[in-house]
């Protein structure tokens, strides 16, 4: 799972996916059980990962829908890192299940990709 990026602009295609450009990349992760206000955060002190310190810029946590065992919340966390699986591991870290659905959201000269479930633009 990722996004695919096809460009013939070797410059944008850098000052996108190079970390040392922060550029805010948008996650959108469904996790089973209610996740809340600590979670939140947990995600913005950060986490303690096998290279480092993650933390989350922005979080918001959506309403558990469901109930029990069976209950799932949607997490919109933003990281301007880009570490190789960083959201699934932050999400392990904190002893959740590995995020069964998510998507990326990068913001680009034409907006944010892709513009739906994203919320606000990221700045």
């Amino acid at each position: 799972e990722g996004l695919l990026l096809f460009t013939n602009d070797g410059e944008t295609a850098h000052r996108l996916l190079h970390p040392s450009y922060r550029v805010p990349r948008r996650y959108l992760v469904e996790i089973e059980g209610k996740a809340g206000r600590p979670v939140a955060r947990q995600l913005e002190d950060g986490v303690a990962l096998e290279d480092g310190v993650a933390r989350a810029e922005n979080v918001r946590v959506a309403a558990a829908q469901g109930e029990g065992r069976v209950s799932a919340s949607e997490i919109q966390l933003t990281l301007r890192e880009g570490r190789k699986r960083e959201v699934r591991r932050m999400m392990e870290a904190l002893d959740r299940l590995a995020p069964s659905n998510w998507r990326a959201c990068v913001r680009g000269n034409g907006g944010i990709w892709p513009p739906k479930r994203c919320g606000p633009s990221v700045r």
